[in-house]
């Protein structure tokens, strides 16, 4: 699986047992913090800067970006005097289908800005349909990590040709302006590989 993966800025200042805790990541600290969602797991990523070091690492999550739980402690010391040092972990539990937020503490310094990743459970069909039925537009989500072109082809339930469209991202928008009301067929396929997603969607005016 895959989901789209977004960094937000936060700009406002934590109060920590009484202590102002400052942003590592506009310290300077943090050279980078990203994420992304491979097989309903979560891996996090993050590099120290030369020079910079700190007392253990807290990873925290949150699914509506304001109540923060641990779930993942790093111990020692992290960072180098000499040189840019990589980290990461991987959060095996993430919430489904909302949106996961997380954020490093790092041990003396403070917080790291957030990063957001979408995670989507698409079960054993491959897919996902956001909404289902549709009146005007929906999303038709899918595992897409290599960022690979695939094909979306549209069928009536006659099986007769509607459409087709190209994609490298890991979703089709889906308008049903100009369609009847009814159930169409659609395919999914990777262009250089063999492997196909079929479904049903549901337009209702």
């Amino acid at each position: 699986m895959f989901a789209v993966v977004k960094i937000i800025s936060v700009f406002s200042i934590f109060m920590t047992s009484g202590l102002l805790s400052l942003f590592a990541q506009n310290e300077g600290i943090l050279d980078k913090f990203t994420g992304s969602q491979v097989d309903g797991r979560v891996y996090l990523n993050w590099v120290i800067t030369s020079g910079r070091t700190c007392d253990g690492t807290r990873i925290f999550r949150s699914t509506d970006s304001l109540s923060f739980i641990q779930i993942g402690d790093i111990q020692g010391i992290c960072g180098s005097e000499s040189s840019p040092q990589p980290f990461s972990f991987t959060d095996e539990n993430p919430v489904k289908n909302q949106t996961n937020y997380y954020r490093l503490e790092l041990g003396n310094i403070g917080y790291s800005d957030i990063v957001a990743i979408i995670m989507y459970d698409f079960g054993n069909r491959g897919y996902l349909i956001k909404p289902n039925p549709v009146t005007d537009k929906a999303e038709i989500l899918f595992t897409n990590p290599k960022r690979e072109q695939h094909q979306l082809t549209l069928y009536d339930q006659r099986g007769n040709f509607i459409s087709a469209e190209l994609s490298n991202e890991n979703y089709f928008t889906f308008y049903s302006s100009g369609l009847s009301a009814g159930v169409y067929l659609f395919f999914i396929s990777n262009v250089d590989k063999p492997n196909i997603i079929s479904g049903k969607i549901i337009v209702e005016h």
